[in-house]
């Protein structure tokens, strides 16, 4: 057998299953990045919709303008994440921020992600408050209105706290949201955060028209100490409030008898320590 030919013969052959392995990482390197492009988009503004399930609902047009004039500048840097609602239209999943500086901008398209089919309602929900819980957008009633519609649908208190990174007494502050006066939740941007307003609904529940009258004279957002100081006014009342000293002597009316009113004015005397008269 010759040796030589055998060994060209293997070096030949192992030399083609290397350069057939070079070939084939290119192309799964072409065809990954072929199924990265694929699964971004660049989809019609007049075919995307807000979600009505987005727990987020007030949105600063200030914060928007802004954030427009940035993407005019720099273009748009995180695509926006939507879902099918239909054949062709799609609800916003995340970024309509982004979304609503581009109709802003007037841009026919934006560059977006279609989410998972096998994602469910209730993950959605949960990534869209996870989204702006991370960046501090989302006011207090806004998650209120969202765990409160967790526990119609039948969710546990625990599974929400979890879901959400909260403690289970955290989410009990929220539920007090649900049956709030409208006369109070008008004025809802009057409260910081939850807490404030958690404190300030155990007052009003005992206290009802103070409550108003203090919430009618508000400028600022309230704290948990304004809230404090306001009840520890309610248990300390007011010095003008406070009864005048009853007075030492009384004197019967002058249409009484003079006997009847001499009687009394010594019997009086009689009964008081330091007497003005008693030198008399």
């Amino acid at each position: 057998m010759d040796l030589s030919k055998f060994g060209k013969d293997f070096a030949n052959k192992k030399s083609m299953n290397l350069t057939g392995l070079a070939i084939t990482s290119e192309q799964l390197k072409a065809k990954k990045e072929q199924k990265e492009a694929s699964t971004i988009f660049d989809i019609e503004l007049t075919h995307i919709k807000a979600d009505p399930n987005q727990p987020r609902k007030d949105f600063d047009e200030e914060q928007i303008l802004e954030l427009s004039q940035d993407i005019e500048l720099h273009g748009l840097i995180q695509p926006i994440v939507v879902r099918k609602a239909g054949d062709e239209d799609y609800f916003i999943v995340a970024g309509e921020r982004r979304f609503r500086a581009y109709q802003l901008l007037g841009k026919p398209t934006i560059r977006a992600i279609i989410a998972d089919k096998n994602w469910q309602e209730n993950d959605i929900g949960y990534i869209q408050v996870s989204e702006n819980l991370k960046r501090a957008d989302l006011k207090f009633y806004e998650l209120a209105d969202f765990i409160i519609s967790r526990i119609e649908k039948g969710e546990k208190q625990s599974e929400i706290a979890d879901k959400l990174g909260i403690q289970r007494s955290e989410t009990t502050r929220y539920l007090v949201w649900q049956d709030v006066p409208e006369e109070i939740k008008n004025q809802k941007e009057k409260f910081g955060s939850i807490r404030p307003f958690s404190d300030f609904m155990k007052i009003y529940k005992e206290h009802p028209q103070e409550s108003l009258e203090f919430l009618s004279t508000v400028e600022k957002a309230l704290s948990r100490t304004d809230i404090e100081r306001f009840k520890k006014s309610l248990e300390e009342p007011a010095q003008d409030d406070e009864p005048l000293p009853s007075p030492e002597n009384e004197f019967t009316s002058f249409d009484e008898s003079n006997s009847a009113s001499e009687q009394s004015f010594t019997q009086d005397d009689a009964n008081t320590e330091d007497s003005p008269f008693e030198d008399y």
